[in-house]
């Protein structure tokens, strides 16, 4: 994952490569920011993306993040899930993320 650019991309295993195209909304709440856009996958379709993030010192936990990817239907709402990282347990917007940082940390400014 990295955001070169202004950029997010994605890559995951199995050749699936998403790049951000928009970035629509940004929302800081403590320790917690989310960040939702649109973009492709491997150069096609149309897909909004959600990334969220928390800054484990603000709260006396770990840093987690969370990138769930959705395809765009026609009429523009959201379809298909295809890539989560949270599907098990609270798969709800708001939920917190649940994948530890292992390299590097979240660092969020107040």
């Amino acid at each position: 994952m990295s955001c070169p650019n202004g950029r997010f991309l994605l890559r995951h295993p199995g050749d699936l490569l998403f790049e951000s195209s928009a970035h629509d909304t940004l929302t800081l709440a403590g320790p917690w920011a989310k960040i939702e856009g649109s973009g492709t996958i491997n150069g096609h379709g149309d897909y909004e993306y959600l990334f969220t993030a928390v800054d484990g010192k603000l709260f006396d936990g770990d840093d987690a993040i969370r990138v769930r990817i959705r395809e765009r239907l026609a009429d523009g709402s959201a379809g298909p899930v295809v890539y989560d990282t949270q599907m098990i347990g609270n798969a709800h917007d708001a939920a917190m993320p649940t994948v530890d940082v292992n390299r590097g940390s979240i660092v969020i400014h107040r």
